[in-house]
């Protein structure tokens, strides 16, 4: 038995095996195959979650591979071996505690591994035990390019740009006729340019703080139980990545590879995320998003019947539509070398022994 610990273990083993780990239960356990990065079997293995952590997960494997395997994991946790034979820099979710139990604990176990001579013998319709056709990847993955016939290829998302609609304005917008601000067309909102001199505001901004109105930007909110997942599956960086009150820029990418927009991205909790959109792609984004969710768009035209992970649980959405009462968000960006001491200035209790802000925005 080779026992698997660590805040990344069950990404790490989703990745690591052919089961769908994040569909175990406490005390529930899944046949599985290891593989080598060309999709040959390193093993067979039971992989069991034995109560209620995510953290903690345990390989029973024939005795015979347990040191094969047990380095490898150890290796692929630490990065030290390639994984992928298209990829040379990918890495599997990690670092993770590798353990080898006793030889004795495998005798309370009910299930036993499948045997290395059954596999290729996959059944026609399901895939057979310890596969998971439906994951976007695991390693060794690209050896196994035929989709069992239960699952069926998923369309390409497709957009058609609507007919022009009339101009939306932001809800600063009599703030900014007011003070006499130049406003012009952009992305399908009226929104101004600047209200005086432009080298003053440029210095404005670059000496001291500027506030801009960026509320025709698009904000989506992510949340849900493994909704890391999805966002990841969506975006070019890794979400998992970042702490309570962090962010980081990234590009959302359709089922090629290409671009659908650049996005900047904020965890807000830990199974919580905001996305700022561009305001020209917002419908587009959204609709793509929700497309995926829904298991309605490919996302590797390879493996046309993979699905995103987290679907199941995830909620999207939109912070900007009204129906959502007082939780409805927009957003304004204050810029500039003295932002932050303006911000402060403004808030009530504004000042921390350490001076310092947390994640939820209070001193």
């Amino acid at each position: 038995i080779i026992e698997i610990e660590g805040i990344h273990a069950r990404g790490f083993c989703n990745v690591a095996m052919t089961n769908d780990v994040y569909a175990l239960e406490p005390g529930q356990s899944q046949p599985t195959w290891i593989l080598e990065p060309d999709g040959s079997p390193m093993s067979g293995g039971v992989l069991k979650r034995p109560g209620p952590d995510t953290t903690l997960f345990q390989l029973l494997i024939p005795k015979s591979a347990e040191s094969r395997v047990s380095h490898w994991l150890r290796a692929l946790s630490d990065g030290y071996v390639h994984m992928d034979e298209d990829d040379p820099f990918a890495k599997a979710p990690g670092p993770v505690v590798i353990r080898r139990l006793p030889h004795v604990l495998a005798e309370e176990w009910k299930s036993r591994p499948p045997d290395l001579a059954s596999f290729g013998e996959e059944d026609s319709e399901t895939g057979g035990a310890g596969w998971a056709f439906h994951k976007p990847y695991w390693i060794g993955q690209r050896a196994r390019a035929k989709a069992p016939g239960g699952l069926a290829p998923v369309p390409a998302f497709a957009w058609e740009q609507p007919a022009e609609s009339p101009t939306k304005q932001t809800v600063l917008y009599e703030i900014h006729k007011q003070a006499e601000a130049k406003m012009v067309p952009f992305a399908g909102w009226e929104m101004p340019v600047r209200y005086g001199s432009v080298q003053d505001e440029h210095l404005a901004v670059r000496q001291a703080a500027g506030l801009f109105d960026v509320s025709h930007m698009g904000l989506f909110e992510f949340s849900g139980e493994n909704v890391h997942l999805f966002v990841n599956t969506l975006t070019s960086n890794d979400v998992s990545l970042l702490n309570v009150g962090q962010a980081q820029y990234s590009f959302l990418l359709d089922q090629d590879g290409n671009v659908v927009d650049d996005v900047y991205i904020y965890r807000l909790d830990k199974e919580r995320y905001w996305m700022v959109v561009n305001a020209a792609n917002n419908d587009k984004d959204w609709a793509w998003v929700n497309a995926v969710r829904r298991g309605e768009a490919m996302i590797d035209p390879e493996r046309p019947w993979s699905r995103a992970l987290g679907t199941e649980t995830v909620v999207i959405r939109d912070m900007r539509d009204p129906t959502h009462g007082a939780e409805t968000r927009v957003q304004l960006a204050l810029q500039g070398p003295r932002s932050r001491d303006v911000l402060l200035a403004m808030l009530d209790d504004a000042t921390s022994p350490d001076g310092a802000i947390s994640p939820d925005g209070h001193a």
